[in-house]
């Protein structure tokens, strides 16, 4: 990885989690010198500053552990990114050392419309976060996980209902965990709170304060 203050040229050997499909998230990444992160060089304007301005209300840990870890971002016109969803956080989760991770998130112009971007934004970042936690910390808050998920459970979106369904434990915490930062920074994101999800969202906030130290509030659009 080469660079300056001002911009930073990410190649392959940098992000060991990018394969041939991937390859448009290495190149030339120029700061962001009000949020501090780092735009694929062909980020129109307008995007890099909703991005910027969103990223400043979120919680200040998800916003530490992405600048720590060098967070590159970029968007696409299309309705999808490239792994098919409407937005993704990519990286080498699994690396022990974090600076291997390598974060990135990809937007796409539909995770930008007001009523998703704060949610979306949040539920990427918070991917971010949850790597760089101790593997106490984790298994602390899944344990809590486990303890909320009773007969008839009501979880705080459908997409994380999806992974409870499956009943991938792994996957259903940090999904689970990404959206309920999500709704919790902009409580109109996916279903209409029911009195079982707002149980559900307490609960939660309770568990990552207690876990991570993490405090969320919510955001104005």
């Amino acid at each position: 990885m080469t660079g300056d203050l001002t911009s930073r040229t990410i190649g392959r050997s940098d992000r060991p989690w990018v394969n041939k499909e991937l390859q448009q998230f290495v190149g030339r990444f120029e700061l962001d010198a009000q949020s501090g992160l780092y735009f694929d060089c062909h980020t129109p304007s307008e995007h890099r500053a909703l991005i910027s301005a969103t990223f400043l209300k979120l919680p200040v840990l998800l916003r530490n552990a992405a600048i720590t870890l060098g967070l590159t971002v970029s968007t696409t016109m299309r309705g999808r990114t490239r792994s098919g969803h409407l937005s993704t956080a990519y990286g080498a989760w699994d690396e022990s050392d974090p600076a291997r991770i390598s974060p990135h998130i990809e937007m796409s112009i539909v995770s930008l419309s007001p009523e998703l971007i704060v949610a979306h934004l949040a539920h990427e970042i918070s991917h971010v976060f949850w790597a760089v936690q101790s593997q106490s910390a984790q298994a602390l808050y899944t344990g809590m996980m486990r303890k909320l998920a009773l007969p008839n459970f009501q979880d705080v979106t459908e997409y994380a209902r999806q992974f409870f369904a499956k009943g991938v434990l792994d996957k259903w915490v940090l999904e689970s965990f990404c959206e309920t930062v999500g709704k919790l920074c902009y409580p109109a994101y996916g279903d209409p709170e029911s009195a079982a999800v707002v149980s559900v969202l307490a609960a939660r906030h309770a568990a990552m304060q207690s876990s991570f130290g993490l405090t969320v509030q919510e955001i104005a659009g």
